[in-house]
């Protein structure tokens, strides 16, 4: 083989070397593109999820609340003095705790996605 064929070779051979790089970069780019939706989709999806089992929760909770209260006006009036205040002082105390912690909720998940 003569030394300009030689000199040829190796400059298509440096050629398809970089080519390859070139190519395997590019493919690598596009997986990492991939993953990057797949990761955003699936964030959003529980993002979704969570968000509907929260509601969920809140709204039995409020139901609970509800309930609570429908029963203890519908016997208020068959209950002694003490046990109304003691149901009264329960009801409102729970209802307190969990308004304050749905509060402290909201600020902490405000505060930490800025």
């Amino acid at each position: 083989m003569d030394h300009d064929t030689r000199r040829t070779l190796v400059k298509h051979e440096t050629a398809i070397q970089g080519l390859s790089a070139a190519i395997s970069q590019q493919a690598q780019k596009d997986a990492e593109a991939a993953q990057r939706k797949v990761v955003d989709l699936l964030s959003e999806v529980q993002g979704r999820l969570i968000d509907r089992a929260a509601a969920y929760t809140n709204l039995i909770l409020i139901g609970g609340y509800a309930g609570l209260f429908a029963i203890w006006s519908a016997t208020r009036a068959s209950l002694p003095m003490k046990a109304n205040i003691a149901v009264a002082a329960a009801l409102t105390l729970s209802l307190a705790f969990f308004l304050g912690f749905e509060v402290y909720k909201m600020i902490y998940a405000g505060s930490r996605f800025l």
